[in-house]
């Protein structure tokens, strides 16, 4: 009786403790199986090492040539050239040293733009990357506010010219023939470049020696359709033949610009960008493409140069193919090899030029499109940007068939690293390493990485001062056993909820505290439609909002939709789209696919179903309530203290679906839990400012005790 009341009052769930132990053993045979893995690589690298050795000495011995004779063949080389018997020469002066070589030189032709200059001359005075020459070009600008703001731009690496109007091509190819840099940007005075740009092109120069041109994704602002995206192809032959294949920003080796003679003056009315590329294409340059929008492009629909070429569309494209009928001929080229950059990083210093605060370093696994992490991430950047300078790095690959929103989170903070595009997994950690450097003791807030639980006494004992460790935690599946291996080394864990809290702190034991913080959705904008009931001929709906993956469980929608046949259900999120056939022969389910706006899919439906069998607390579970919608969830990590049994939603089991079938089918009990729901709306203790508040002290508090 006594054991009885004991699990009464554990304040978490014997599943839980299941589910959590099979986890942390499927992790440690999962690393044992990589282990394996990785043994046999480095037996068979060192295999091929041994052959190629065996294979260099085979050919030393077939040429005959003895230590000695090469010894004699040197010494009389050496006498050839200083003559025989002859007193060595007087040493001679040592010559001075050459003038410095900037890294990139930014070229950019102004002629009367105004105030936009000073934003672009700010996006590379921001960059990460110091070493950088900015050339200002004045084409013959008449405009008074133009001149003005010329005369008072300065500072180190800013060289300024002016000459008589001779047009973009003739300014443009001046300036370069003015600068110095081994690499070359051409920025529009209208064009912006995110601050981490040129760092990421030098690594990516690094990374592939024979890659010519790195071309950057691009924003693509002011668009009759709002802002777009722009992923430029492959810089090949296909994707050159008909339109051009990377923006004006694309960031290249002089030699490129050497090879192809500048911009042609042919085409002064425009198109030249694409000329230029395909000129380069031919004369077998090549590119590779970065998965980042790191180019901000203004499109101007009805003024402009670009405009105006825009409209002679037809007669620039001919004149193009004419100057470059053909592109290279014969085999696409192969991929490109890869080489470390550990040493480059070593030695190259970037810095955060306007790092005023402490550093906050967020490491996640990856940046997947409505994963929980990643929205509780975007919308706390704003805030936490306020006091600290963050820096986002992922270090995983994503899995496969997922979406990733990189740019979202360059939305968010302009230091985001994306190590295994970036740099690959065997510099992952000198890129980490290069990012710690440029803060004084930052803070580290681990959200799911691997790799920094694994590295996670190197990151406490980073020599620039000792790093407090936060640990995020969403649900009882995850990390558990990772967390048990390094706990020494954390100084804060954080829970989503009071269930995953007492898990880690009573059953596991963890040794730092262990303290909920309990996660708020964005703020929603007012949702554009609200579904009508009475005026809803279609009846009475169910949504479904997720990502279609296994642990997500839509197959319990679909079970409850074939007994349920009055009730209509909507699904709605990513991976739909081999769910067609499973849903073929039942009439009211649809298939909604992936929106845009979360909130207006909401506010259409009367209720909201989560079905996962793994949760933290469900975001878009706080928005329907919110939003005032009910939620119908399974008793599964935090969410029954998101939501009361019979008043603000219904909590059901997954293996008593017919129960769950009756409550929706009665009227009384759904009018009582949509009234409920749309008055109480979502708890206090999941409002924004609460989160806030809990992550700031959380991060702040060795600040606190230091004090």
């Amino acid at each position: 009786m006594a054991r009885i009341q004991d699990i009464k009052e554990m304040n978490y769930r014997l599943d839980d403790v299941r589910e959590s132990e099979a986890a942390i053993r499927a992790q440690v045979r999962q690393r044992y199986d990589e282990r394996l893995i990785e043994i046999r690589e480095e037996h068979l690298r060192e295999v091929a090492r041994l052959k190629r050795a065996a294979k260099k000495a085979q050919q030393k011995q077939g040429r005959r040539l003895s230590g000695r004779s090469v010894y004699r063949k040197c010494k009389g080389a050496a006498r050839r050239v200083l003559g025989r018997g002859k007193a060595r020469p007087p040493a001679m002066a040592v010559a001075a040293e050459p003038a410095r070589t900037p890294k990139f030189s930014i070229i950019m032709p102004i002629y009367n733009n105004g105030p936009c200059i000073l934003e672009a001359v700010a996006a590379v005075e921001t960059q990460t990357l110091a070493d950088v020459e900015l050339v200002i070009w004045d084409d013959g600008s008449t405009d008074d506010v133009t001149l003005k703001i010329l005369e008072n731009i300065s500072g180190p690496g800013i060289v300024k010219h002016r000459a008589t109007n001779q047009g973009v091509i003739g300014a443009r190819n001046a300036a370069v023939a003015a600068s110095s840099g081994e690499f070359l940007v051409c920025l529009d005075p209208d064009d912006l470049i995110e601050p981490t740009y040129l760092e990421k092109a030098l690594i990516t120069f690094h990374r592939f020696p024979r890659i010519d041109l790195v071309i950057p994704t691009t924003r693509v602002l002011g668009h009759g359709d709002g802002e777009k995206m722009w992923v430029p192809g492959p810089f090949n032959e296909r994707n050159l033949s008909y339109n051009n294949a990377a923006p004006v920003a694309t960031a290249m080796r002089r030699r490129v610009w050497d090879g192809v003679g500048g911009l042609s003056e042919h085409m002064a009315d425009g198109f030249e960008d694409w000329a230029f590329w395909r000129a380069a294409a031919a004369k077998g340059f090549r590119g590779v493409v970065l998965d980042e929008p790191l180019f901000r492009y203004t499109f101007s629909d009805n003024s402009g140069r670009d405009s105006d070429a825009r409209r002679k569309k037809d007669e620039l494209e001919r004149r193009v193919k004419t100057m470059y009928p053909a592109l290279e001929a014969g085999r696409p080229p192969k991929a490109e090899p890869q080489q470390s950059v550990s040493g480059f990083l070593r030695k190259q210093v970037f810095h955060i030029p306007t790092a005023q605060k402490r550093g906050l370093i967020i490491f996640v696994p990856w940046m997947l499109r409505g994963g929980g992490a990643e929205n509780f991430l975007l919308a706390a950047i704003p805030a936490l940007s306020e006091k600290f300078e963050v820096a986002v790095i992922a270090t995983q690959r994503p899995p496969s068939g997922f979406e990733t929103c990189a740019e979202d989170f360059l939305n968010v903070t302009p230091y985001v690293y994306d190590t295994r595009a970036l740099v690959g997994k065997r510099d992952t950690a000198q890129l980490v390493h290069s990012v710690l450097r440029r803060f004084d003791r930052p803070i580290i807030l681990n959200v799911g990485s691997p790799w920094a639980f694994r590295n996670m006494a190197r990151l406490k004992q980073w020599p620039r001062g000792g790093s407090r460790i936060v640990d995020l935690h969403f649900n009882h599946i995850g990390h558990i056993g990772e967390l048990l291996e390094v706990e020494a080394h954390v100084d804060l864990v954080l829970t989503a909820h009071k269930h995953l809290n007492a898990l880690l702190s009573e059953y596991f034991e963890v040794e730092p505290p262990v303290e909920t913080l309990y996660i708020a959705p964005p703020t929603l904008a007012p949702p554009t439609l609200r579904k009508d009931q009475e005026s809803d001929d279609r009846g009475f709906s169910v949504g479904w909002l997720g990502r279609n993956s296994p642990e997500k469980r839509i197959d319990i929608v679909l079970r409850l939709a074939s007994i349920t046949p009055d009730v209509r259900f909507r699904l709605a999120g990513g991976g739909m789209d081999d769910l067609a056939d499973d849903v073929s022969h039942l009439s009211n389910v649809e298939v909604v696919g992936w929106v845009e706006e979360a909130a207006d899919f909401i506010a259409e439906c009367d209720m909201l179903i989560n079905t996962s069998d793994v949760e933290g607390i469900s975001l878009s579970a706080m928005e329907a309530l919110e939003l005032g919608v009910p939620v119908l969830t399974r008793d599964v990590g935090g969410m029954s203290e998101l939501v009361t049994d019979g008043e603000n939603g219904l909590v059901y089991d997954c293996d008593q679906l017919g129960e769950l079938a009756s409550r929706l089918q009665d009227p009384v009990v759904v009018k009582q839990i949509i009234e409920t729901a749309s008055l109480n709306r979502l708890p206090e203790r999941f409002s924004q400012a609460q989160m806030f508040e809990t992550l700031f002290a959380s991060l702040e508090r060795e600040e606190l005790e230091v004090k």
